[in-house]
């Protein structure tokens, strides 16, 4: 019953990391954020900076635990690569989710640089500028559709490192499993209980020797009475 369960439970936990890591993947050459001013609008991509690469590199991590768990490959032991994928997920779904709150404030340090050296102030004022056109609604900075994805793609390659660490150890090959051995093993002896000797039938009772005949005694004639 163990190895039928692990044998069930390996191409679930390889679904989730595969999906887990390619969602991690895809979605780092996504668009994360997007800026929009004067009917103009400028997205920028999760590999855009290092966070994107970041994320990248934990959803291959993903993929290939998936792949080495639907192969039953061996690249260590298989709690090792469950921790792997889980420190994976928890980075690729936590860069995204600092980013996704961090968002604004990164976008408009980056653009109050800009800003600073075309207009030829200081980075302060064209910080404060920046604030007063986004409070204004002249500027307007929203998440797109990749940091999500991303996010989705840390929960569910998450999801699938802990399912692996928990799921119970696949039998060696050519092992029988532990059921078909009690079905079929005769229970063992135990050595403090005496053999006790084997039993011989009782023997069949033998018919009494018929009794020898008795002579006949000749009878003394009758002499008759005396004179």
């Amino acid at each position: 019953m163990q190895g039928s369960t692990a044998s069930r439970g390996a191409p679930t936990v390889a679904l989730f990391a595969i999906v887990g890591g390619l969602l991690s993947a895809v979605g780092s050459f996504l668009a994360w954020a997007s800026v929009s001013a004067a009917g103009q609008g400028v997205s920028a991509k999760g590999t855009d900076g290092t966070d994107g690469y970041i994320t990248l590199v934990a959803g291959i991590i993903l993929i290939l635990y998936g792949v080495a768990r639907l192969t039953g490959s061996a690249m260590g032991t298989k709690k090792a690569m469950a921790v792997i994928a889980i420190v994976a997920g928890l980075v690729a779904g936590g860069v995204a989710v600092y980013d996704a709150v961090t968002a604004k404030e990164r976008v408009l340090d980056e653009a109050s640089s800009q800003v600073a050296s075309s207009a030829g102030v200081t980075k302060d004022q064209a910080r404060t500028l920046l604030d007063q056109a986004v409070s204004s609604g002249q500027v307007a900075i929203s998440l797109s559709f990749g940091i999500f994805v991303v996010m989705a793609g840390g929960v569910l390659g998450f999801i699938g490192g802990v399912m692996g660490l928990r799921s119970p150890a696949e039998p060696a090959p050519g092992m029988p499993e532990m059921s078909a051995m009690g079905a079929s093993a005769p229970a063992p002896m135990s050595p403090s209980a005496p053999m006790s000797p084997p039993t011989t039938p009782a023997p069949m009772s033998q018919p009494a020797p018929p009794a020898p005949p008795v002579p006949d005694v000749p009878s003394e004639p009758d002499t008759g009475s005396s004179p």
